[in-house]
């Protein structure tokens, strides 16, 4: 787990050599993401599939409250043998609106796929 201030330096540093994926609900998305980010709603196995076949050694995965990501990161590296690195942020998008650092990067839309 990442803290989302530490997140933030990150991302700001890697210049867009991030992937960060949202497993939000799309009702949550529409309220609200991290500018940037996929959105891979959580539904099943596909999303799962997705975040398996990204060419990425690092995936940051962040819901809207933490509680999706933390399972997504449980299924692919428990039930899947997923092996590259997960790393879920901690308080998901509601912990990233409270860190004043992020607020520049916080949008309303994301790129679903």
């Amino acid at each position: 787990r990442i803290d989302p201030a530490e997140f933030v330096t990150k991302w700001e540093a890697a210049k867009g050599d991030l992937i960060a994926i949202d497993v939000s609900t799309d009702e949550q998305v529409a309220d609200g993401t991290w500018r940037g980010s996929l959105h891979y709603p959580l539904l099943g196995r596909t999303t799962l599939d997705k975040i398996v076949a990204l060419d990425a050694p690092t995936v940051y995965l962040f819901c809207t409250g933490a509680y999706r990501s933390l399972m997504v990161a449980s299924i692919l590296t428990s039930l899947m043998g997923y092996t590259k690195d997960l790393i879920e942020i901690r308080g998901g998008y509601m912990g990233m609106q409270r860190c004043p650092f992020s607020t520049p990067f916080l949008t309303t839309s994301s790129t679903t796929c």
